[in-house]
């Protein structure tokens, strides 16, 4: 018995699909340190969002 088309494997390591999005992953990335810090930066709340819990706090008579 013959192996069907779509019964290949894929997986392989060094294919050339793999081969090919490594390629796009690495001309996607950003090449200068100083731009993968600012990806990695940790993502600062709004100042309006605080001020508002502070504004409700004094509103709703919470002196602590």
């Amino acid at each position: 018995m013959t192996r069907h088309v779509a019964d290949t494997d894929h997986t392989t390591p060094g294919s050339a699909r793999l081969r090919q999005y490594v390629a796009i992953e690495r001309q996607s990335a950003p090449a200068h340190p100083a731009s993968k810090m600012l990806w990695r930066r940790p993502v600062t709340r709004p100042v309006a969002g605080r001020r508002m819990q502070e504004f409700l706090r004094i509103a709703r008579g919470w002196t602590a």
